[in-house]
């Protein structure tokens, strides 16, 4: 997905009912809130990428991943635990196949190994914190990568800052 989307509510149909429930919700006292909220976020979410997906703004691959249950619940636990140490292995059997059939069916279906995937998921939640001005060691400790050297040479490849300048203009910025 995109960075930052912006999108005039007139511009996605049936976005801005979706919304102003949502808020309705969020703020009530009443049972069964946190169920209609989720539902809600979900619904949103899921006209979002279908209106990235339309615009082109969205890898396709990604959305053909996350309509198989398998694949959908090992990018999620990716997601959520980057810094864990997973192997090919580890990964299909969250997903309940053999390593050979889920590693051919990942590449097929996200257009790159797990590997390198688990690596972007990384390198993408790194430069995320270190933008927030958190310190380079305790990044490199959560995202996974085993030396702060590793990490500071990978973000300045992807995306030509180092991580002392991220964290500087984070620090300036506050």
């Amino acid at each position: 997905l995109p960075g930052c989307l912006v999108l005039p509510f007139d511009e996605v149909p049936g976005l801005e009912p979706v919304i102003g429930q949502l808020f309705l919700e969020a703020f009530a006292h009443q049972p069964g809130k946190r169920t209609a909220v989720n539902l809600l976020v979900d619904l949103l979410l899921l006209m979002l990428l279908r209106h990235c997906h339309d615009r082109k703004l969205v890898q396709p691959g990604i959305l053909a991943a996350m309509r198989d249950q398998r694949i959908a619940r090992v990018i999620g636990e990716l997601h959520l635990n980057p810094g864990k140490n997973w192997s090919v292995e580890s990964q299909a059997e969250i997903a309940g196949m053999s390593r050979a059939s889920f590693a051919a069916l990942f590449r097929d279906l996200i257009g790159t190994s797990p590997g390198d995937f688990l690596q972007s998921i990384r390198l993408e939640q790194a430069f995320a914190m270190l933008r927030k001005g958190e310190n380079l060691q305790s990044v490199a400790d959560r995202v996974g990568y085993r030396s702060t050297t590793a990490l500071a040479r990978a973000i300045q490849q992807k995306h030509n800052v180092s991580p002392r300048a991220l964290r500087q203009d984070s620090i300036a910025g506050n």
